[in-house]
């Protein structure tokens, strides 16, 4: 026979060397892809955010903010149903004044003190800070009792203690009703537990003008020596500073019968 027409099987030997051959060809081309698919990864851009789907930095802190605001509004709201003295006093300039203060020295507080709130829910304005207490001598309870977002503590703040000092201290319309033997005292602990304070009376007002006001007429040099003295808590903090308000409010004068704007005076005191 045709020795090229003679039918040869392959030798056990050449079929390992053929599987051989592949297994390395097929090594080959699997180290290839792997190669291929990481350089392609890394030349893969990255994600786009889209400014539009992206959020703001301070998104969550305005909706907090404006969430708390909307929820202090309506606290507001709910203590001028209740309370006479406040829905007559809570659009007088010196409370919003008052605001403007602790916005522009008290920017960055997190627990505010209202010294002598009476029937004021004024704190519940300052959006900003997260912890806000108020005390006076006496409970309101028709004001405080369901109060939400302002914790009420009653007593006489000069017995009073307190664990620590607040960012913001603010003290309206008080001191003038306090007594000689009492107002000096009353303001250094004022000072002893606060970081900023911001304390406001009337101004050279005609002693009778308003009831129970046993200080008036207050100046300026006066008001001052209220804070001054040799001791370590005047020595840890300074006045900032003193402003005079005149607001739309008109009193009658019983000097003269003659109905006049009231004129409060402010002073902003740092701690060092």
């Amino acid at each position: 026979p045709n020795p090229s027409m003679v039918l040869r099987f392959p030798t056990a030997r050449s079929v390992r060397a053929t599987a051989l051959a592949f297994s390395v060809i097929g090594l080959f081309i699997f180290v290839l892809l792997v190669q291929f698919r990481q350089n392609f990864q890394l030349a893969q851009p990255e994600p786009v955010v889209m400014i539009a789907d992206a959020p703001h930095p301070l998104s969550s802190d305005a909706e907090h903010r404006m969430n708390t605001s909307l929820a202090m509004k309506k606290i507001e709201d709910e203590v001028s149903g209740k309370s006479k003295y406040w829905n007559m006093r809570k659009n007088h300039q010196l409370y919003n004044l008052t605001i403007s203060l602790a916005r522009e020295h008290a920017p960055h507080a997190l627990t505010v003190l209202d010294v002598g709130a009476y029937e004021s829910p004024l704190i519940s304005r300052m959006d900003w800070i997260p912890t806000k207490v108020a005390t006076d001598i006496q409970n309101r309870p028709q004001v405080w009792e369901d109060m939400r977002g302002i914790a009420f503590i009653q007593g006489d703040f000069l017995e009073l203690k307190f664990a620590t000092k607040y960012d913001l201290v603010i003290c309206n319309q008080v001191v003038e009703h306090l007594p000689d033997s009492v107002v000096g005292k009353f303001v250094q602990k004022l000072m002893k537990v606060s970081r900023v304070l911001i304390v406001s009376t009337t101004y050279e007002m005609t002693q009778g003008t308003i009831k129970g006001h046993v200080q008036d007429p207050i100046s300026e040099a006066e008001f001052r020596s209220w804070f001054e003295g040799n001791n370590e808590t005047t020595n840890t903090g300074e006045m900032f500073k003193i402003i005079k308000n005149t607001d739309k409010v008109k009193l009658v004068d019983p000097a003269d019968g003659i109905a006049k704007p009231v004129t409060n005076i402010i002073a902003v005191w740092k701690r060092k």
